[in-house]
């Protein structure tokens, strides 16, 4: 026991000093940042005629930063103990200068008279900027963000809510749940650190340990064949482990077999909402959980990220059908979780039954099914069958055929007209066509899909915006030179190829305004914070409008893209079509629209099939429409011909 206890102590030494040496490490960074706004306040409060009282606030905070910053140079004893130059005693300290410079920067608010001076939006949004910075740079040890950012925030909340008019009170009320979001990620992260420190300071005992023990023992031989075919997280089998029982099982033959593919839906918004630490305890909750739902002898495998595979062979013993077994498994893992019961987890299921066959044939079965299953909503799962089968043809004749019909170019590029609600002509939206030789016309997304898997993404990205510029310049010679192009970017090519450098190389070298482009993107790929930093950020800093399309279909995305400028709001074409079946689809999209324009974004309504649903959108605020009712995709000729200045309206008080 008493051996147990001091190798707990010194791990918890060990991250305590990982710790310390996180926290120094960020500051580092930090600090300069802190003295430039500093800086900012100071020469805010001098053009705002303080500047006595500017230069006592910023002396004030250079001190803080200066002694904090010594702080970080001072040598640590390698001892946990209270007496001066521990690691303890250093982690004190820094939780006392943290707090010191969260009460310089409480202060504040004495430079705006309690930020109700016209310089009170620059002091609210340094505020929020340092206290947001702070909880990032401070995610290995909590405290220090805690105590800097609780001042400052404090002191905001009581002067916003003491001056009593409405939007004072609601912005102070806001800021209190920032407060709250930000101490609760601070702790979440320094709990992930912990983690990660603890986890690594094990595997390198672990690794030490065999390192000493003998390498030919039968047990080290076991434990190394059972990491090389499980799942260090949830501890089922990993993709080695399950294709070798699957390739056992066929070789075999003595039954037929039943593959399931299982696929979480929209587990990224888990990670991204609730963190990785918590996407982490569910994956380990859904192990369990199928391992609860499923008969004895099935094989349990995670393939990775959050998609997990199920093996079973089927005999008379097992007289439950695999679709009911199926439906029982979505049922159990969808069961909410202590975490976040408001937002229960989901799947989709892709079944392949079969007696014989390759192991990659089987899994392309399953994965067919399960792209079926995805297809047709979240929480359902699909067979393959006949049909599946003719969609693995089709796919493979596609990425047989794609690159050769890019050169003839048998892949077109049309246009659907986007109208204001007055009639206008506002905006072309790029679309693809291909009538396949064999398969008739293929859907869109499918093109997309099929490019990225064969390597033509890039060929196809740049088809599609060399087509919408020569679009541009030929509205031009007709001088309609006010309507805009807008082109679709995929989350795959989003991720994968450059678009950005492709669009604004393209728009230089045609002498094409980059704002008279849209680049349309997905709920899904605005989550993606690295596209957006990486490819998005470029293009709206060059001036190209950003358009978030289908929105409302899978979930909020906005705050992931508070680093570009959304121009425009496309509400997906499944409330337009619902328009007919009541009131709360009205009141629902009014909703929508007033969210919009209260984000400053024009709202575009799709799938507008009907007069009557142009009318109702046009009279809830819809600023512009596009649908099968005003306009079908054309090609270029045929836009050439249509008038663009002026159109029949949709209401009559759209001046």
């Amino acid at each position: 026991m008493s051996s147990l206890s001091g190798r707990n102590l010194a791990l918890h030494d060990m991250i305590q000093a990982d710790r310390l040496a996180a926290v120094r490490r960020s500051l580092r960074r930090a600090i300069p940042v802190n003295g430039i706004l500093g800086l900012a306040v100071l020469t805010v409060a001098y053009r705002g005629g303080l500047p006595g009282l500017g230069l006592a606030w910023f002396a004030a905070s250079l001190s803080v930063n200066v002694a904090r910053y010594t702080l970080c140079r001072m040598p640590v004893l390698p001892v946990d103990a209270n007496e001066p130059g521990s690691v303890a005693w250093h982690l004190m300290m820094h939780r006392f200068a943290a707090f010191s410079s969260g009460i310089v920067w409480a202060l504040v608010a004495i430079l705006s008279s309690g930020f109700t001076t016209p310089d009170s939006i620059f002091y609210l949004t340094v505020l929020c900027g340092i206290t947001a910075g702070a909880v990032t740079h401070g995610a290995s040890y909590s405290p220090v963000p805690t105590f800097f950012i609780t001042p400052p925030l404090l002191v905001m909340i009581g002067c916003l809510l003491w001056q009593g008019d409405f939007n004072s009170v609601l912005l102070g009320s806001t800021v209190t749940i920032y407060l709250i979001a930000l101490l609760l990620s601070a702790r979440e992260s320094d709990l992930a650190f912990r983690d990660f420190s603890r986890l690594t300071h094990e595997a390198r005992e672990m690794a030490q340990s065999l390192e000493i023990a003998n390498a030919s023992s039968d047990a080290t031989a076991r434990e190394m064949l059972h990491r090389a075919t499980h799942d260090a997280l949830t501890g089922l089998l990993n993709r080695s482990g399950i294709l070798r029982s699957l390739e056992v099982a066929l070789q075999a033959g003595n039954r037929p077999l039943c593959l399931m593919l299982l696929d979480l839906d929209d587990f990224k918004a888990v990670n991204d909402i609730f963190g990785h630490a918590t996407g982490d305890r569910v994956l380990q909750k859904v192990a369990r959980r199928l391992n609860e739902a499923t008969p004895s002898g099935t094989s349990i495998a995670r393939l990775g990220g959050d998609e997990f595979a199920l093996l079973l062979e089927l005999d008379d013993d097992r007289p439950e059908p695999v679709e009911r077994l199926a439906s029982r498994i979505l049922a159990t893992i969808s069961a909410p979780f202590e975490t976040f019961e408001s937002s229960p987890v989901s799947g989709s299921v892709g079944i392949c039954i079969a007696a014989e066959g390759s192991v990659g044939e089987l899994l392309a079965r399953a994965d067919a099914a399960l792209y079926a299953a995805k297809s047709a909503g979240k929480n359902s799962h699909s067979v393959f069958d006949g049909a599946l089968q003719e969609r693995i043809e089709l796919e493979r004749d596609l990425e047989r055929d794609l690159g050769d019909a890019l050169d003839r170019q048998a892949v077109e590029v049309w246009f659907q007209p986007i109208y204001h609600r007055s009639g206008r002509l506002d905006t072309l939206e790029a679309l693809l066509r291909w009538t396949h030789p064999v398969h008739g016309p293929i859907n869109p997304e499918l093109i997309v899909r099929t490019a990225g898997r064969v390597g033509q993404a890039e060929n196809l990205f740049r088809r599609v915006v060399d087509d919408a510029l020569s679009m541009l310049l030929q509205l031009d010679r007709v001088g309609a030179d006010t309507v805009r192009v807008a082109v679709n970017l995929s989350p795959r090519e989003a991720a994968k190829i450059p678009a950005d450098e492709i669009l604004l190389g393209r728009c230089a070298l045609r002498g094409v305004a980059p704002d008279r482009i849209e680049v349309e993107i997905t709920e899904e790929t605005a989550l993606d914070l690295n596209v957006i930093r990486s490819r998005l950020m470029p293009l709206s800093q060059a001036g190209v409008r950003i358009v978030i399309d289908d929105f409302g279909e899978g979930y909020s995305s906005l705050q992931s893209i508070r680093y570009v400028r959304v121009s425009r709001l496309k509400i997906d074409r499944s409330f337009a079509a619902d328009l007919g079946k009541g009131e709360s689809v009205v009141r629902l999209l009014r909703a929508l629209v007033g969210l919009g324009h209260a984000l400053d974004m024009e709202v575009v309504a799709e799938g507008v099939e009907s007069a009557e649903a142009a009318r109702t959108l046009a009279d809830i605020g819809c600023d512009y429409l596009q649908g099968y009712y005003l306009s079908r995709p054309m090609t270029a000729g045929a836009i050439m011909k249509l008038p663009f200045d002026t159109g029949p309206g949709f209401r009559s008080d759209t001046a």
